[in-house]
């Protein structure tokens, strides 16, 4: 249960900061009809649309990590994209994203937008909840203007890259918003458990309010090939051993772990992304899940709802979760979120 409880304190967090979360309104309402509804091949727009959307405001990073799933997008030379006040008005005040109640500000880095705070202060004037994530390399000089434009929570992805920097800023970082730290964990170490320990027992000095470990992405756009990091279902016995030991260890200490991948077909099919996420770019694109990084489907600028949440690939992929078929091309072959409900769902 340690594991859920990374996700609901959060939730608790985010209402209790937001009051007109109690009340009826057109995302909130959206939100239950997403948690109320049955999942179809086919996407009814009429009954919800998305809940929750990663807006990637910008393909700049100052960091170039080999597992990033967004990493051959980034810092590309003559493609700088970056999000504006203007650009995220029109992209949100469109029919896909009007009733969406989570954002997620990401990347890149999205604390290098010259527009961020101007961004966010306008994301929650329209009654939604704005988190970022972030490397923090950039947090902790700008996180009073964040809170002052209402920013609610910040994810903080940590790795070997901003370990020390992180050991330094979080605790003054923590103290003012609820944060998460997010960790890549890989079969690896399973065998040596350290960098997992480094980011359990970081959380817990800086008091964080937990941390988030996410299994290896094998993406086409990782800058290396991460497909032997994956942490399988041939690693079960092994990833038990490792989950027993620290939860031992670390008490209850808030702790999400995730499923394994499936090497094997699997039976469970727990993945909802393709009915509550959607990916979008500064230009309004659209991108599907994590195993889909890039935002190169229909814009929402540009095309209907039916249109962009019924595209090819998404069917293929609702087919394969709700069991109508195993095709092999299916985006969702060996992704882990296949078996994890909780950490697929929001």
């Amino acid at each position: 249960m340690n594991s859920l409880k990374v996700k609901y304190d959060k939730l608790i967090w985010l209402v209790k900061k937001n009051p007109w979360a109690f009340f009826p309104n057109a995302k909130v309402l959206n939100y239950l009809s997403y948690k109320c509804g049955k999942y179809k091949v086919s996407y009814d727009f009429k009954k919800f649309s998305p809940v929750f959307v990663s807006y990637l405001i910008t393909n700049r990073c100052n960091l170039s990590c080999p597992f990033c799933i967004v990493g051959s997008s980034i810092n590309v030379k003559g493609n700088r994209k970056e999000a504006t006040l203007e650009k995220t008005k029109e992209i949100f005040n469109t029919p896909v994203l009007k009733k969406t109640l989570n954002i997620m500000l990401s990347g890149g880095e999205p604390t290098l937008v010259k527009d961020l705070e101007k961004i966010i202060r306008y994301l929650k004037s329209q009654k939604r909840f704005v988190s970022i994530n972030t490397n923090g390399a950039r947090l902790a000089g700008g996180l009073e203007g964040f809170l002052d434009a209402g920013l609610d929570a910040a994810n903080v992805s940590l790795y070997p890259e901003n370990y020390e920097l992180l050991r330094k800023i979080l605790p003054s970082v923590s103290s003012k918003i609820n944060t998460k730290i997010v960790k890549v964990i890989n079969s690896a170490m399973l065998e040596n458990t350290a960098p997992i320990e480094q980011a359990i027992e970081l959380g817990i000095n800086a008091g964080c309010s937990g941390v988030y470990l996410q299994n290896t992405f094998p993406t086409p756009n990782a800058p290396s090939d991460q497909s032997g990091n994956v942490i399988y279902d041939i690693h079960q016995k092994q990833y038990n051993a490792v989950i027993n030991c620290l939860k031992k260890r670390y008490g209850s200490y808030p702790i999400y772990w995730p499923e394994v991948a499936p090497l094997k077909k699997t039976s469970k099919n727990l993945c909802r992304m393709p009915w509550y996420f959607l990916s979008v770019d500064s230009d309004g694109n659209t991108g599907m899940c994590c195993l889909d990084p890039d935002c190169n489907q229909k814009s929402v600028l540009e095309y209907p709802p039916e249109d962009i949440m019924n595209e090819e690939k998404w069917l293929k992929v609702r087919k394969r979760i709700i069991g109508q078929n195993a095709e092999k091309d299916c985006l969702c072959q060996g992704c882990f979120l296949l078996n994890d409900r909780y950490g697929s769902n929001v």
